[in-house]
């Protein structure tokens, strides 16, 4: 009969939630969304330069982010991504990472989550001649193009 108590005891403690942990508003729920993507938890990455209209290019990234959460705590974020480059203009590629959570809405032991994003960066006018002849460079070149991004990120509150 003992054991049968402990047991009924422990099993309660292991599917009770802590009381200790502390509880997101809905408010501070919303920014967490917002801030735990990788579109807002890395910084921009930049249009690359028009390359050989020929090839195709793979490009491997490593970034790094920091933000600040509701509550003022830190939120560093890590993510690698792969690009493909298509024929030397536009850009179609995916992240993944994992960023810390912010520890004064979700408690002492708050640890992370993973977060995930697909993005295109799209060159819309590659200049050559035109703006090498504005600047007096005849090696200048530019590019102006525009970026979507969309992320994903499970649990960010550990709720």
């Amino acid at each position: 009969m003992k054991s049968f108590t402990l047991w009924i005891i422990a099993g309660a403690l292991f599917i009770t939630p802590s009381i200790a942990s502390a509880q997101a508003s809905e408010a501070e729920l919303a920014l967490l969304r917002l801030i735990g993507v990788p579109n807002t938890a890395l910084p921009p990455v930049s249009l690359p330069m028009p390359a050989s209209r020929n090839h195709n290019y793979y490009i491997g990234r490593l970034q790094a982010g920091y933000r600040e959460g509701p509550s003022g705590g830190a939120m560093p974020a890590f993510a690698a991504g792969i690009d493909l480059q298509y024929r030397g203009g536009s850009v179609l590629g995916i992240t993944g990472g994992w960023q810390r959570r912010d520890c004064g809405v979700d408690g002492p032991d708050c640890g992370g989550h993973a977060l995930f994003g697909v993005r295109s960066q799209i060159n819309l006018m590659t200049g050559g001649s035109v703006f090498a002849g504005l600047l007096h460079d005849n090696s200048a070149t530019s590019t102006f193009g525009t970026e979507f991004g969309f992320g994903y990120a499970p649990k960010v509150s550990g709720e």
